[in-house]
């Protein structure tokens, strides 16, 4: 087995190819641990009944809890033609997801907390990639590229998610362009819909309205954002045909070339729609993924994951996560 790479000498081995990123929670955890499921389980407001569920199960893993009710749903509706107790657990469900939003919402760092030394940083560790994609909600890589936009862009270059316009309150989705290079895989929490069309909301610069306090007004309505949060990866997928902008972004996976780095995740099977997709990009040989010591991952634990989610022809190496100077000060 080999060593796991520094994370320099593995943009050194892949120098003259076409690099790109996959970012999962992990990137999100290390700005702060406040993302981790047993951080968010603290401040949630579920009731007392699926909270019972969660210590059964004995885990704080929201999308592990969704998927089990849909397992049940799935065996009480077509097995057991109980239509009432597939509605209650469809229900359940739907508050737990609900739940998992308003949880991130609420104890998501403000941007203030956020050293210029931090961004600065981390935006160097994504200047090394062509395209980047990423799996998470929170607002901290939209954060980093309106920082890159107003102060380091001549440095790090062009970040462009893909929404124009100047509306006061929000920005729309250019469909199907040639120029974006963020993609939110999963949605995020300042993006919302309307039938399959997608905008994103932006701070009010008249009140000083935050990003954050706008995206908790509209959950407070009822009105909540473009993420997927669906237990089982078939699901996600499913949700992601439903929306232009997703399945654009999912489209977009499956056409990039060179290399692909995957850091901070956990190769958990609930995505294996989105290892599916690299699986069937022939132009992608080589993928460079993520070990974080600290949390007790190893090399041999993660290859063998690794050896599950993706198919013989894809070359794997690993690197060392900490190596990295994401949201170093």
């Amino acid at each position: 087995m080999e060593k796991s790479l520094e994370f320099e000498d593995a943009i050194s081995e892949t120098n003259g190819y076409q690099r790109n990123i996959l970012l999962g929670n992990g990137f999100s955890i290390a700005c702060d641990d406040c993302f981790s499921y047993d951080s968010l389980f603290q401040f949630s407001e579920l009731p007392p009944e699926i909270k019972n569920i969660f210590q059964e199960l004995d885990t704080k893993d929201f999308e592990l809890v969704m998927n089990k009710f849909i397992e049940v749903t799935d065996y009480c509706y077509y097995n057991l033609n109980s239509e009432a107790i597939a509605d209650l657990l469809w229900n359940y469900q739907r508050v737990v997801r609900n739940d998992l939003i308003q949880c991130i919402s609420h104890i998501h760092p403000k941007l203030s907390k956020i050293v210029e030394s931090r961004k600065k940083n981390t935006l160097k560790f994504l200047s090394n990639f062509n395209y980047i994609f990423t799996l998470n909600y929170d607002l901290l890589l939209y954060w980093l590229l309106m920082y890159n936009l107003v102060e380091l862009k001549k440095e790090f270059g062009d970040l462009k998610d893909g929404y124009v316009g100047c509306e006061e309150y929000y920005r729309e989705w250019a469909k199907f362009n040639d120029w974006q290079n963020v993609f939110y895989l999963h949605g995020a929490l300042h993006l919302f819909y309307k039938n399959r069309d997608a905008y994103k909301i932006v701070a009010d610069k008249y009140t000083g309205g935050t990003l954050l306090d706008i995206t908790q007004k509209y959950q407070d309505n009822d009105i909540f954002p473009l993420v997927v949060t669906e237990g089982e990866s078939q699901n996600k997928l499913d949700f992601i045909n439903e929306n232009n902008y997703l399945q654009y972004c999912y489209n977009k996976l499956s056409e990039i070339s060179g290399v692909l780095f995957i850091h901070g995740h956990s190769l958990n099977e609930t995505d294996q729609h989105i290892f599916d997709v690299i699986n069937d990009n022939l132009n992608i040989h080589e993928i460079y993924i993520s070990i974080h010591h600290k949390s007790g991952e190893t090399i041999d634990k993660k290859s063998k994951l690794a050896e599950k989610r993706f198919c013989r022809d894809k070359k794997l190496h690993y690197y060392d996560a900490d190596s990295t100077y994401i949201w170093r000060k």
